[in-house]
């Protein structure tokens, strides 16, 4: 957000976003360098473009979410933008579902035929690993969906921002009465993450006392993640504590709506 608002004090919204689409398109060119090669620098390389620990002196943190290439993503969102100028509606709808289309159906090509896009590593067992079919077509679903997130790479983006988009256009004709709640949450999207993180993080370490699993590498300042083996639970619990919490928060931003639109102040709109 800090760089957006510098970026639009310095260039517009079309150089923005095609800046953006080419960060998204071309940051995996660099995957193959890592920060432990770039000696005392390697921390800057954390905080653009890999996940890990990064260390500058006394200071020591753990970057998952590196600027690179989600400042790209933003980027792009914001000049996405433009479709939503008076009179764009008839083109917008158009663009709309061109752009999630192509989006998706470059993200199979990319992920099918093993090209660019996604870190591999064989043997790794995870989302680095190349798509291949599996023994049913829902473990071979899985082998496809499985990509890089952090950081996020272009074959994940593809998938999922091309999802967005065709939502985005879906939602310009079929406006139906339950999905009122999800603008509520779109209209504070900041305040909806930062409450959901405190709160989600309090019911893990609640829910992982109650059933005896580790709970230490849960604490803020406590253990690191590798200690977490023995905790879990099956997706009926991840699923039912995920609505719940969404729920819960519901009134919350709710009212936060409320409260934002009768006080102008600008940290207000912020959130």
């Amino acid at each position: 957000m800090l760089l957006l608002a510098g970026a639009i004090c310095v260039a517009t919204p079309a150089t923005i976003a095609w800046s953006g689409v080419a960060m998204i398109c071309l940051h995996d060119l660099l995957d193959g360098i890592r920060g432990a090669q770039l000696g005392k620098a390697g921390w800057l390389w954390f905080l653009l473009h890999q996940s890990g620990d990064a260390h500058l002196g006394p200071l020591d943190w753990f970057v998952l979410f590196p600027l690179v290439p989600w400042v790209g993503v933003m980027a792009a969102g914001y000049g996405l933008g433009l479709l939503y100028r008076p009179g764009w509606e008839p083109a917008r709808l158009r663009w709309l579902w061109r752009l999630g289309a192509a989006a998706l159906a470059l993200f199979v090509v990319l992920r099918v035929a093993h090209l660019y896009g996604n870190p591999v590593a064989l043997g790794s067992g995870g989302a680095r690993e190349p798509f291949a079919p599996q023994g049913s077509v829902g473990m071979t679903l899985v082998s496809l969906l499985d990509v890089e997130k952090y950081p996020p790479s272009l074959q994940y983006l593809l998938m999922t921002l091309g999802l967005v988009l065709l939502a985005l256009a879906a939602a310009e004709r079929w406006h139906p009465r339950w999905s009122q709640p999800l603008v509520v949450f779109g209209r504070v999207p900041l305040f909806f993450y930062v409450a959901h993180l405190y709160l989600i993080h309090l019911l893990a370490l609640v829910l992982a006392i109650a059933t005896g699993q580790p709970w230490q590498w849960l604490g803020w300042g406590g253990q690191p993640i590798e200690s977490r083996a023995g905790y879990g639970h099956g997706l009926p619990v991840v699923y039912f504590l995920w609505i719940g919490v969404t729920a819960a928060l519901y009134p919350a931003c709710r009212w936060y709506l409320r409260f934002k639109a009768t006080h102008r102040s600008p940290w207000l709109r912020l959130l």
